[in-house]
């Protein structure tokens, strides 16, 4: 929780790209994709790793608003 919050920080305040979410997502996911990790409104963005440019999926321009989404759920959820 506190890293993906402090990812979704970075990104909500404009210092990181989607790109760079999606790849911290990854890193801090694997190898063992925990339930209570990808569980988490960031968590759930580990899947986009393999979509990203992949010619499949969504859009390279339809993900950074996912990102967007999903950071914004995350920093919701650590106010709780």
């Amino acid at each position: 929780m506190v890293a993906f919050s402090a990812v979704a920080r970075l990104q909500a305040s404009g210092r990181a790209s989607a790109r760079w979410v999606i790849d911290k997502v990854y890193e801090i996911a694997e190898p063992y994709f925990e339930p209570s990790v990808t569980a988490l409104p960031l968590g759930r963005l580990y899947v986009l790793e393999d979509e990203w440019g992949a010619g499949w999926g969504r859009t390279d321009e339809e993900l950074p608003s996912i990102v967007r989404q999903a950071c914004a759920q995350q920093l919701e959820a650590a106010r709780i």
